[in-house]
């Protein structure tokens, strides 16, 4: 995965239980795929469900930041997919 991508996904083998994402309405546990985004120099995760609805979102200032984010949060299946 480069800096140079725009978008990004991943499996998600299991989800680590070590923070909480609350959206009203949502299962935030039902965690199948994550995505980073590129937009106007931030980098939005978005975490999937098995619809690929998004269920919870964070912002980064950096690809290393929001991927730093993605590993402590979530065992992901390697290698993240370039979308783009």
């Amino acid at each position: 995965m480069q800096a140079g991508d725009k978008r990004m996904r991943v499996g998600v083998l299991r989800i680590k239980g070590r923070t909480e994402h609350i959206t009203p309405g949502l299962r935030t546990t039902d965690v199948a795929s994550l995505e980073i985004k590129e937009e106007d120099g931030m980098y939005f995760l978005f975490r999937l469900d098995s619809n690929g609805r998004c269920v919870a979102d964070t912002c980064h200032l950096s690809l290393e930041e929001a991927v730093a984010q993605a590993t402590w949060e979530y065992e992901i299946e390697e290698p993240w997919e370039s979308l783009e």
